[in-house]
């Protein structure tokens, strides 16, 4: 994401800390499956500081595109269906990765170690077949 975020006009110090902040957006928007599982475990927890969390959040994500916007960065341009397809069929074989996981446990194949084992064997194979012997 570096790369694309400097072609796009970033400057190299916004680029790098908006991608250390981007980690913690996923679980935190409201209402995350990491805020659900939360609240369930510790339900004493007064209900809107959880979603006090999700906005504290949503206001980084606002700050972003109001310097982007003040930055002058041009938005990047989708990329096409075929573009998409072509990195999906490249993609493909590490997605399946998981498929095993998830597969695989939910399918009463491996238990949650064992795919482990079996997941990295697969990330292990993968890998060595892009490197020519």
């Amino acid at each position: 994401m570096f790369g694309a975020i400097l072609s796009a006009g970033y400057i190299e110090t916004y680029a790098i800390g908006t991608i250390t902040t981007a980690g913690s957006l996923g679980i935190l928007i409201s209402p995350s499956i990491g805020m659900i599982i939360y609240r369930a475990k510790h339900w004493k927890t007064f209900y809107c500081k959880n979603f006090t969390w999700g906005i504290n959040r949503k206001y980084a994500y606002a700050c972003c595109i109001y310097w982007g916007k003040r930055l002058g960065v041009k938005p990047i341009k989708p990329a096409s269906w075929k573009e998409r397809w072509e990195k999906f069929k490249e993609a493909f074989w590490a997605l399946m990765t998981i498929v095993i996981i998830i597969g695989g446990i939910y399918g009463g194949i491996f238990t949650p170690t064992e795919v482990a084992a079996v997941s990295a064997i697969w990330a292990f194979l993968y890998l060595f077949s892009f490197i020519k012997i």
